[in-house]
């Protein structure tokens, strides 16, 4: 690549050869050359140093784009040749612009500040990165922006992240938006459903859908949300249109809708003509493009539905348990609509059958302080007929004693000042029964204003009141189990992400104590047991010396034994380098690679090569090791599964990504593959997925297998695993 860095650290190099060779008077002659070096060797360093930033690190010129400077992970982006800022960073022809693409250097040239922006990049396998660009002007003795410098920062993960955490902050503001409607009685079923409609569609970015319950008596899925819709959107006729609808005569639904209250489970389909439930649509009804349903179930029994359609993206398994988890909140709030509904339809019958009969009234004779009731009354306090003395004070008597004195200033509040007699108090029976009682009364006066009678009704509303208690603590239930689900939800993934990460330091120090282990082993061979054996085999040709003159025949078997122990110390060899094949420069893989198919050839018989058409370098250790053996597995699967004879490893680079390729020409795959794969293939995926890479195993049209691990040509270094692996191969040197 065309930097002007380079050029100047071969200058450097010439300059220090030149002034070894000179005398110190020709040194003070050409104190400006020696200046010259030292800015060289100055500009040298801080290449140094910028090369071993891991984030892409280059200086612009302003007036032209070209890249002045740039450190070693910028000048990995693309091949060489690029010397501008958006074909480094882009592959781009032209300068950056548009909403995805802004320009930092337009940015920074405005307002002279620095600026952070975010692009989107793509990979070589097409896969979008989010990327964080931070640019800073450098100006010139005018005060003018003549270069900038930027360094990029990939933020893909955490964007992924931070939408995880979006969509868990947008199901819960969804739940606490249905709050009031599920809570508050005052609100009817319509309001409910639409309420709840509203909320599962913004959640969902789903275009239609449609909330019901089903009727108890008739078992009708009626559609509380589809009357609008119907009125506004559908072109179904007339006559077809309807917001019930009626179950089987064996008691099961029709089409999609349906399906999930037949079996009771919501499921979703991006192509729902196909579902297997599916019937048709009406003609003009609105098209499907995609369906997602949710019964609404509570205590075993389905009480109504929550369907979606035509969402703007593909349903997904977290659209599914979101309106799950709203669903079990409008089952409750439709349970609880029912009782409402049955409470208010009982107090109406009860209301007017005591209206028609004229049940319970009374009469206060405020003068003398007699109290009348009538027939009806009695029973409603726990007297017989009869029992009852017919005074105030008698009837104060039968008043809980908490609510007593709440009655008298009842009373005293009406009398004196005229206030509405209309309260609802307990009654202790003669056995100790506590029953509630609803009164409305009012005053009768003389000329003079006096208060001389008082006259009302009484209504026993025991059951209603039970059945308030009922609701109210199935209210708090709602609410506690929203509140506790909540948390529940939020220490379960809080777990979730903690097993995780533990799981996967495990496997990671699992990988490392085996590759350090192995290390040590080869190194054990290679010093001890290598050394031993060498020293063995000279005494064996010491001794078939000696031999030779005195008993030929002795001199013979001697020398055979050194020729066996030369043999295992060659097998000792091949099992160190085995054991570590990876050396610490950046063209060991080649290397090992090389040898792995030299050593696979010779020991099992299978023709195996390896092709490397360009060199690629892997310089983090680490990497190498976990790359060999992927391919070190791949290989061995081949000669003992695959019966292959013949097997061909390739390494080849493009661009920024590598690809590391095992090819067979042995046995198909199965038909069907076992469940439990083996431990080799697990291994192989999770070595991939330390270094960044994507493992694929695949059947070749002609047979055989082909095993692809496509990698991060310049890999970031790790820490724990790149030192590890480092120091072990340090050490087998």
């Amino acid at each position: 690549m065309p930097y002007s860095v380079q050029c100047q650290e071969a200058d450097a190099l010439e300059l220090e050869r030149e002034a070894l060779n000179m005398t110190e008077k020709e040194r003070a002659a050409c104190d400006p050359l020696f200046v010259a070096c030292d800015q060289v060797q100055t500009q040298a360093m801080l290449q140094t140093v910028l090369d071993s930033l891991t984030h892409p690190f280059y200086v612009v010129d302003t007036a032209n784009y070209q890249i002045r400077l740039a450190n070693r992970a910028a000048r990995r982006l693309h091949e060489s040749g690029v010397s501008t800022c958006y074909a480094l960073t882009h592959g781009r022809r032209e300068p950056c612009h548009g909403s995805e693409h802004p320009c930092p250097l337009h940015l920074i040239k405005q307002s002279g500040m620095p600026v952070k922006v975010e692009h989107v990049h793509q990979d070589g396998q097409g896969r979008r990165h989010t990327v964080e660009v931070h640019g800073f002007p450098i100006l010139d003795g005018q005060g003018r922006v003549a270069q900038i410098i930027e360094y990029c920062v990939d933020i893909t993960e955490h964007r992924r992240v931070m939408e995880e955490h979006c969509w868990e902050m947008a199901v819960d503001e969804a739940l606490v938006g249905l709050a009031d409607a599920l809570i508050d009685p005052s609100f009817h079923i319509e309001e409910v459903a639409a309420t709840v409609l509203e909320q599962a569609r913004r959640l969902t970015d789903s275009e239609h859908g449609y909330v019901s319950s089903i009727d108890p008596e008739t078992g009708a899925n009626i559609g509380h949300t589809l009357t609008s819709m119907m009125g506004e959107q559908c072109s179904v006729r007339p006559q077809d249109r309807s917001i019930a609808f009626l179950p089987r005569p064996d008691g099961t639904y029709p089409a999609l809708f349906g399906h999930a209250l037949n079996t009771g489970r919501g499921f979703y389909t991006d192509a729902p003509g196909r579902h297997m439930a599916s019937i048709g649509l009406p003609e003009g009804h609105i098209p499907l493009r995609n369906f997602l349903t949710v019964p609404a179930v509570v205590w075993g029994q389905v009480v109504g539905q929550i369907a979606l359609a035509n969402s703007s993206r593909d349903y997904s398994d977290r659209d599914l348990r979101a309106i799950e988890r709203m669903a079990k909140l409008y089952a409750l709030a439709v349970q609880r609509m029912r009782r409402q509904v049955a409470l208010r339809n009982s107090e109406e019958r009860y209301f007017l059958a005591q209206k028609a009969a004229n049940i319970g009234s009374w009469d206060w004779n405020m003068a003398t302080g007699k109290l009348v009731w009538s027939e009806q009354i009695e029973p409603m306090f726990g007297f017989a007929p009869g029992q009852f003395a017919g005074t105030y004070e008698t009837f104060l008597k039968s008043i809980h004693p908490e609510d007593r004195q709440f009655v008298i200033d009842s009373v005293h509040a009406c009398v004196e000042q005229g206030k509405d007699y209309r309260i609802e108090h307990r009654v202790v029976w003669p056995d100790g029964t506590v029953r509630w009682v609803f009164e409305t009364g009012d005053v009768i006066r003389d000329s003079g204003g006096r208060a001389v009678r008082m006259l009302g009704v009484v209504q026993d509303i025991t059951e209603r009141k039970i059945t308030q208690m009922e609701i109210r603590k199935l209210n708090e239930q709602l609410e506690h189990r929203v509140a506790e689900r909540t948390a529940e939800l939020t220490e379960a993934n809080r777990h979730l992400q903690n097993e995780m990460q533990r799981r996967k330091r495990l496997e990671k120090e699992i990988l490392e104590i085996s590759e350090r282990e192995q290390t040590r082993i080869g190194r054990e061979l290679h010093d001890s047991l290598g050394q031993q054996l060498t020293g063995i085999a000279i005494m064996g040709k010491v001794l078939q010396q000696r031999l030779a003159a005195q008993s030929p025949g002795e001199a013979a078997r001697a020398g055979e034994l050194a020729r066996l122990i030369s043999q295992a110390i060659e097998e000792t060899r091949q099992l160190s380098r085995g054991l570590h094949p990876v050396a610490m420069d950046e063209n060991g893989l080649m290397t090992a690679l090389q040898s792995l198919a030299t050593t696979a050839q010779s020991m099992s018989g299978v023709a195996c090569s390896f092709r490397c058409e360009k060199p690629v370098l892997v310089n983090d250790v680490s990497t190498a090791v976990h790359l060999y053996r992927i391919a070190q597995e791949a290989v061995s699967n081949a000669i003992r599964h695959g019966k292959a004879k013949r097997i061909s490893i390739s390494l080849v680079a493009k661009r920024n990504r590598a690809t590391l390729s095992i090819v067979n020409d042995g046995r198909r795959f199965p038909k069907r593959l076992p469940r439990k794969r083996g431990m080799g293939l697990q291994v192989m995926g999770y070595r991939a997925e330390v270094i960044g890479g994507i493992l694929n195993i695949q059947q070749e049209p002609t047979g055989g297998t082909r095993v692809t691990c496509d990698f991060d040509a310049r890999p970031k270094r790790r820490k724990g695993t790149t030192t590890n692996a480092a120091k072990d191969a340090k050490q087998h040197k």
